[in-house]
């Protein structure tokens, strides 16, 4: 650990960064002082300023942030084929010295990087030992701390709270566990609750259903008897109505015989009136025959008579 705090024999002025992620053309960042703080909203490029500092100081892409192509700066409308870093150095007591690195975009996507010295290409190698001059050790990345348990770890040794550090990390991971445990049995502590309101919104539910079956039985049963009475009702009114109809039918059997024997007796006085005319006329026929045989002067005489008068 002691090795990530070397002195640097110098310090950074100054960035120049050209179409390097989200800065599109050319920027200048600083200069820097001894002590400087970037703040800004989420969003606005903060981390930015460091992956260009990690870039420029020859970190190589498998420890950054994404491959090369995608350190380019990029929009719908402007879409560049190289970007650069550079990095103004002020040694404590020399001149200064431009460290800067490009990303050269190649006709297949295939990205490179290329490295300079005061505006001089040189090889990977030779840049790493120029910034090593400086205790910049590009390998041991001595010059950036990323991650916030980097910086706590150096703090812990300053303030040597390191001594207390596997307590902390056993009291913790018990407060751990037993956040754990609290949230399970508040889980467990809902689902209960849930349940039991469950359960007691189906014995609800149960009872307002037997309720209402014992009061629809209650209506089935008033409805019977309601029916029975009006069927006794109606039977004795039908009953009634019968035996009114039947006496009736019998009066008018009564008459109806009755009318048939005056009928019958009509009919045999008729007859016997017709009968005894029949004989009258045929006595009176014979009659009349008898008298014309026996008085044929009589008749003439009426003859004559009638003629006379006509």
């Amino acid at each position: 650990m002691d090795q990530d705090v070397v002195e640097c024999t110098g310090r950074l002025d100054r960035l120049e960064v050209c179409d390097f992620k989200s800065y599109r053309g050319k920027n200048i960042i600083g200069p820097f002082k001894n002590f400087t703080a970037i703040i800004g909203p989420n969003g606005s490029g903060k981390s930015n300023v460091m992956d260009s500092i990690s870039f420029v100081l020859g970190v190589r892409s498998a420890h950054q942030r994404g491959t090369l192509k995608e350190l380019l700066f990029t929009s719908p409308d402007y879409r560049p084929s190289q970007a650069s870093v550079t990095l103004y150095f002020k040694p404590t007591h020399e001149d200064e010295i431009a460290f800067s690195r490009s990303i050269l975009s190649g006709p297949d996507d295939a990205c490179t990087s290329e490295y300079y010295v005061d505006g001089q290409p040189t090889e990977y190698e030779d840049y790493v030992e120029r910034l090593a001059n400086y205790n910049i050790l590009v390998e041991a990345q001595n010059f950036l701390v990323f991650q916030p348990e980097q910086l706590t770890a150096l703090f812990e040794h300053i303030s040597g709270s390191i001594a207390y550090k596997q307590e902390y990390e056993e009291l913790q991971q018990r407060h751990a566990e037993l956040e754990e445990r609290m949230s399970s049995l508040h889980t467990i502590r809902k689902a209960i609750a849930q349940e039991k309101r469950q359960r007691r919104e189906q014995k609800e539910e149960a009872e307002k259903a037997q309720a209402l079956q014992s009061e629809l039985e209650a209506v089935k049963a008033r409805l019977c008897l309601w029916q029975a009475y009006h069927l006794e009702q109606d039977e004795a009114v039908v009953k009634a109505q019968i035996e009114e109809a039947e006496a009736e039918l019998e009066g008018l059997n009564a008459r109806r015989e009755e009318a048939e024997g005056d009928l019958s007796t009509a009919r045999q006085a008729q007859a016997s009136q017709a009968k005894e005319r029949l004989l009258l006329e045929r006595k009176i026929t014979r009659q009349r025959a008898e008298l014309e045989r026996l008085d044929p002067h009589a008749l003439r005489a009426r003859e004559e008579r009638a003629r006379l008068e006509a």
